[in-house]
């Protein structure tokens, strides 16, 4: 009797040690429903079941490059995200060309000059003074190293005063301008000013009314730099401050 109670126990030993499931241990690499691999896809699904690079980049794949920004994963301080180590391509939120528009906004994220000049841009002129950025000692500056010419110059916001009158005007690149305080000239209810530079040394200020009447200003230069300008022909001298 004790000798079949011993055997009994052997076997049923026997039966448990040698389990016949593979999942018993999910390092087996023949438990389909198991990841051997630790690349997500199960090896039943994963056609290289040891293999963390196969079928896909996997953050378990150390020579991969999951997050795409270069850096390959066993190196990458986060390798899911393609912001950090570095700002790259990848990252949607950097601005890998300096040029202050984010990757994602970017017409061309790797060349600082598209879609604007911008400090970034070597071969730009931020300042319109006919000096390339990277040559320029002051790119944001159109008065250093050169001064422009009258007709760049005198694009800004600008402080005036004569005998009798003061006010501010902003004169604007696409050859319009608009009075914020004071009137240079008015001519009832305004609808259009436009100004231009005619024979290289004369502003012309126009403006037309809401019926169709215009009405126009020509201001003689007598002396300009960056920040001053000063006419003749206006009741007296008309002395322009840049603001």
């Amino acid at each position: 009797m004790k000798n079949s109670i011993l055997l009994i126990a052997l076997v049923t030993l026997f039966a448990i040690g040698c389990s016949s499931d593979p999942c018993d241990d999910l390092d087996n690499i023949e438990c389909e429903t198991g990841d051997v691999d630790g690349d997500g896809v199960l090896n039943g699904a994963d056609i290289a079941p040891e293999d963390p690079c196969l079928p896909n980049d996997n953050s378990a794949c150390q020579t991969g490059d999951i997050d795409g920004d270069g850096v390959i994963n066993s190196e990458d301080s986060n390798p899911e995200d393609p912001c950090l180590p570095n700002d790259n391509i990848a990252c949607t939120t950097g601005d890998v060309d300096g040029d202050g528009i984010i990757n994602s906004e970017d017409s061309d994220p790797e060349d600082p000059c598209l879609p604007d000049d911008n400090i970034a841009c070597p071969t730009g002129d931020l300042d319109g003074d006919g000096v390339i950025n990277s040559e320029d000692e002051d790119p944001f500056d159109m008065c250093v190293p050169n001064q422009p010419s009258f007709e760049q110059n005198v694009i800004g916001k600008w402080s005036w005063s004569t005998f009798g009158g003061s006010g501010a005007l902003e004169i604007n690149q696409d050859g319009t301008y608009l009075e914020t305080s004071g009137d240079i000239l008015s001519n009832g209810n305004v609808v259009e000013r436009k100004w231009s530079v005619e024979d290289g040394n004369t502003l012309v200020l126009r403006v037309k009314n809401d019926v169709g009447l215009n009405a126009n200003i020509n201001l003689e230069l007598i002396s300009y730099d960056c920040d001053e300008i000063i006419f003749v022909g206006f009741i007296s001298d008309l002395k322009f401050t840049r603001q």
